[in-house]
């Protein structure tokens, strides 16, 4: 189950997130996108496959991309904030 590391702070300005590492005090910023996914991630821990295939299909239905590009973008951005500490159970 992915579910966002503890001590993530997360501040959401509407079209983007902005997320504060608890150990290093790094910052990110998430695009529309990655706000998606992270939305859902707040919510509990879920399944990768579920949380990839949830975002896939937000964003096929809400923008002109395959629903297949989707879902590697979405998968890319899940190992990226994997490898940065920022959610755990994700393979980074």
């Amino acid at each position: 189950m992915i579910q966002v590391r503890a001590g993530v702070l997360a501040a959401d300005l509407g079209e983007e997130i902005v997320l504060l590492h608890p150990d290093d005090g790094a910052y990110f910023s998430l695009n529309e996108t990655g706000t998606q996914l992270w939305r859902l991630l707040c919510a509990g821990p879920v399944a990768e496959n579920t949380l990839i295939g949830a975002v896939a299909d937000q964003l096929a239905a809400g923008w002109m991309v395959e629903r297949r590009t989707a879902e590697s973008d979405a998968r890319a951005l899940l190992a990226e904030l994997a490898e940065c500490g920022l959610v755990t159970g994700a393979e980074p």
